[in-house]
């Protein structure tokens, strides 16, 4: 490999394996020949002053490789910041976008994805030390001087169905697997939501809120709990009565009633459910 020393290159550049030593500044654009071989390493610091594009041919693809990442190191880090003092930078720090425009003829069962992340450990990360985590988000209000902000959101996914398209299939808007296929000395859990909170709520705190929009439509199960060949044991567990209400009801026409009825002289509320399509009654006693 050819090493040649640039510090600075001012119009079109174009590169056959070639290492630079120092930094790399680039005005024009930046080309890689013909050969599949051509590299460029770049020993220093690169500064662009305009748009990068890279186009690559269909099969070739960048790889960036750290050979070896120490404590407290990171692989490729980018730190961007917002300038503008009326708009949000809603375009991210780092956006990725995938479409197509190849029509399918076939499928092998596998769909587009964007954004693919995996942690593995490879080898024996040490009995009783290895610990694996495949993403880490965070966001957060973050400041000395008391920062305000209107609302923090860590993750926001939506799942949409165009309108006039059609989907033949399911659409979800998140998906979890468990897959336990040796063993598992603790619990397996499907979701985690643990509540650190120290502040102060003006409102409710809650775990999980299912919520529909404005729009006048009918949604049929807000929580649906079924098995595709296996069982639930307990399909709700409480593991303790360090609460409060155990379940908690604000009183809708239709699903709660105050009528007693004639339930009995103690009853005070009754709660409709639906058995196999037939209206029925819980009654509720009065604590006495």
């Amino acid at each position: 490999m050819a090493r040649r020393k640039f510090g600075w290159h001012s119009g079109s550049l174009t590169c056959h394996d070639i290492t630079v030593e120092d930094g790399l500044t680039v005005e024009g654009s930046l080309e890689f020949g013909d050969a599949s071989t051509d590299t460029l390493t770049i020993n220093g610091a690169a500064t662009f002053n305009s748009d990068v594009t890279m186009t690559f041919a269909g099969t070739e693809y960048l790889d960036i490789v750290n050979a070896s990442l120490g404590a407290g190191t990171k692989g490729v880090y980018l730190e961007m910041e917002s300038g503008s003092a009326v708009a949000g930078s809603r375009q991210g720090a780092l956006q990725v976008e995938l479409g197509r425009s190849t029509v399918m003829t076939n499928s092998d069962g596998n769909p587009d994805c964007a954004v693919k992340i995996s942690c593995s450990d490879w080898s024996d990360g040490g009995s009783g030390y290895a610990r694996i985590r495949g993403m880490d988000l965070k966001a957060k209000n973050d400041g000395d001087n008391g920062n305000s902000t209107v609302f923090i959101n860590a993750a926001y996914i939506t799942a949409e169905n165009g309108t006039g398209m059609a989907n033949s299939g399911d659409m979800t808007v998140c998906e979890l697997q468990m897959k336990n296929n040796g063993t598992i000395t603790g619990e397996s859990i499907g979701l985690l939501i643990q509540d650190q909170s120290q502040g102060t709520v003006t409102g409710d705190t809650i775990g999980i809120k299912i919520a529909s929009s404005a729009y006048a439509i009918t949604r049929e199960h807000a929580i649906e709990i079924g098995t595709a060949g296996g069982s639930w044991t307990n399909i709700m567990h409480f593991t303790d009565d360090d609460h409060t209400n155990f379940l908690k009801f604000d009183v809708v026409a239709g699903c709660i009633s105050a009528d007693a009825g004639a339930t009995g002289a103690n009853s005070t509320h009754k709660i409709k459910v639906d058995v196999n399509g037939t209206a029925a009654y819980i009654a509720l006693f009065a604590d006495y």
